[in-house]
């Protein structure tokens, strides 16, 4: 038996979404199939925050009511200590990203703190991202500093891709944004960039994981190749030619000889 995750909805009154990852495998030493769940929210380090008033979104993440003699915990859990925090009024809210592939899976924990659910003041976000294999096992946990809201493993689970920062064009708010290329063994950055935008990342079968990306010089897409662990970059006009070269990136990433094609790393 091959291992196997699934995805597991709710199936309850009320709520929706994504409630655990099933985890199916072949025990090494007993040789017996084993089925282990991961709950989504009962990992969700922002369920667990002890404010006075709470509540539950059909998501099962919670949000929190923000009490002025609650700025203190509110400040050690964001470890910043902004002006605003005291401020009356302010809001938490937690929520996630899930990504699984090959034999692996991450989850992305957000908390936003701010005025509105939606308006997140400065030093107000904060992330926790877990990787799991193909056991159900969490054997990394990620902190960061600041939000992230796409997130995607190699097949083989030895990097996490991400992006991070403000998203939305429309926004006035000035949070820088970008993506970064982690190793799930150490948690050490193997590539950083900062962009105006990340648009999306996704993985295309096991072959590369592509970011498409908005910068001050322009559009662009950047490919991770999981076999050689190169990274390239294609101009806007070139985008259209990356899924015929995709395959052959990977098994000739030394003769692509597609034009513009810049290896970044």
């Amino acid at each position: 038996m091959q291992a196997q995750i699934t995805l597991i909805p709710y199936d309850e009154p009320g709520k929706s979404g994504t409630k655990s990852i099933l985890f199916e495998y072949v025990d090494e030493v007993t040789g017996e199939s084993v089925k282990k769940e991961f709950d989504i929210q009962e990992n969700n380090p922002y369920n667990k925050l002890d404010f006075s008033k709470s509540e539950i979104s059909s998501s099962g993440s919670k949000r929190y009511r923000i009490e002025q003699n609650e700025s203190v915990q509110l400040s050690n859990i964001l470890k910043v200590n902004a002006p605003r925090l005291s401020e009356s009024g302010l809001v938490a809210r937690s929520h996630f990203f899930l990504n699984s592939t090959g034999s692996y899976a991450a989850v992305a924990y957000n908390l936003f703190v701010g005025n509105s659910p939606w308006d997140p003041i400065e030093g107000g976000r904060v992330s926790t991202v877990k990787v799991l294999n193909k056991n159900g096992v969490v054997i990394k946990t990620l902190e960061f500093p600041y939000d992230i809201y796409e997130i995607q493993l190699t097949s083989d689970g030895k990097y996490l891709i991400y992006s991070w920062g403000e998203r939305l064009e429309s926004s006035s708010d000035d949070q820088k944004s970008g993506f970064k290329i982690v190793s799930t063994n150490t948690g050490a950055i193997w590539y950083e960039r900062e962009a105006y935008r990340v648009k999306a990342i996704a993985s295309d079968e096991g072959y590369c994981v592509r970011l498409k990306v908005i910068e001050e010089s322009g559009r662009f897409l950047y490919l991770f190749d999981q076999k050689s662990k190169k990274l390239y970059q294609y101009p806007e006009p070139q985008i259209a030619l990356y899924i015929d070269h995709m395959k052959y990136l990977t098994i000739n990433s030394d003769t692509l000889g597609v034009q513009d094609l810049t290896i970044v790393k």
